[in-house]
Parts: structure tokens; sequence; C-alpha cells
């Protein structure tokens, strides 16, 4: 099983890439995903899986050594809730947008990163456990 796993890791990005040709080519064949099995949403199982995949590759140091590293979490935090709108009404300026898709580029210029970001930063081998400290801080911060 272990092995399994490695291989799956190893080959991440040309599994979604492969997925990705197939849904261009034929469209209609991940539509299951939206479906549902004994009431639960099978998108959300397998965002599930992916998350609980790349969370087995962290160990609880990564975490203690992002959290010794305050800057970093306030740098994007900042950059999330600061930068990120700056630069969406700057593309709507450019753009000419109404104010609807304005209100609406910045909105989704500032929500959490969640699974996609995480999985960007695990495929780029980047600091997965920052990405999901940002996530979760983040996540908390919108709640209030």
């Amino acid at each position: 099983m272990k092995r399994l796993f490695k291989w799956i890791e190893k080959y991440f990005f040309i599994i979604i890439l492969i997925a990705v040709a197939i849904s261009l080519i034929i469209p209609h064949s991940f539509d299951w995903v939206l479906e549902e099995f004994m009431g639960i949403n099978i998108i959300n199982v397998l965002l599930g899986i992916i998350l609980f995949g790349m969370g087995t590759t962290l160990k609880l140091e990564n975490f203690i050594n992002v959290f010794k590293r305050p800057k970093e979490i306030i740098i994007g935090v900042s950059a999330q809730y600061l930068l990120m709108p700056l630069i969406a009404l700057t593309l709507a300026s450019i753009f000419s947008l109404n104010e609807a898709l304005t209100v609406g580029l910045v909105l989704v210029g500032t929500v959490p990163g969640g699974t996609v970001s995480d999985v960007v930063t695990f495929l780029a081998k980047g600091d997965l456990a920052l990405s999901v400290s940002l996530t979760a801080v983040s996540t908390v911060f919108h709640q209030f």
C-alpha cells in the first residue's frame, strides 16, 4: 500500500493532466462526480480524500516550524486581504468591469485558498504546511 501511495505521489501531476485531457475530450465522463451516493456528494468525498492524502505527507513538526515563523503567516494573510483585493480592483478597472462584476472579483480574490491552493502547493513541492496553515488562519479570520 505504501508503494501505491508513493507511486501516486510521484505521478500525481501526470494523473491530473490525464484527467484534464479526458474531461476536455469527453466532458460528460466526469458527470458522476456531481452526483450523490447514499446522500453524500461524491465531490466532497473526493476532496476529503485529496486533503487527507496531502495531510499524510505532513508531520506535526512541519506546523510547529510554520508557527515559529509568524512573519510568513502575517504576510500571507495580509496579501489575501489587502493585496489581492487591490489587484482585483486594478483588473476590474483595466477591463472596465461593471459594479457587480467588480464586487464579485474582489470577493473571489479574498476568499480563503482552500483545496486548490493546497493542491497546487503540493504539486509544486512547496511548503504545504505553510499553505494549509494559511488556509486555516484565513478561514478562521474570515469568520470574524
